[in-house]
């Protein structure tokens, strides 16, 4: 999906950047939901990590829209 929105001259640097962006999430996700999971296991309910998770792909959707709507749609960039 990067390569085909991406000017094919950047196709790395946007690719680049999709994977930066990934190993941030992905290290970031271990340490807060990490510390998340002990809290609501220190409480007895340790089943409440996952409403903390729900939350978070609710606001990465609300995220992703606001997104769309103001900077417009995705398209294939024209040479």
């Amino acid at each position: 999906y990067i390569t085909w929105i991406a000017p094919k001259e950047k196709a790395g640097l946007y690719m680049g950047s999709n994977f930066l962006a990934v190993m941030i999430g992905g290290f970031l996700s271990g340490i807060v939901y990490t510390k998340l999971y002990a809290w609501f296991n220190a409480g007895g309910r340790p089943e409440l990590v996952w409403y903390a998770m729900a939350a978070h792909v609710a606001v990465a959707i609300g995220v992703f829209a606001l997104f769309v709507k103001i900077g417009g749609e995705f398209r294939e960039q024209s040479a």
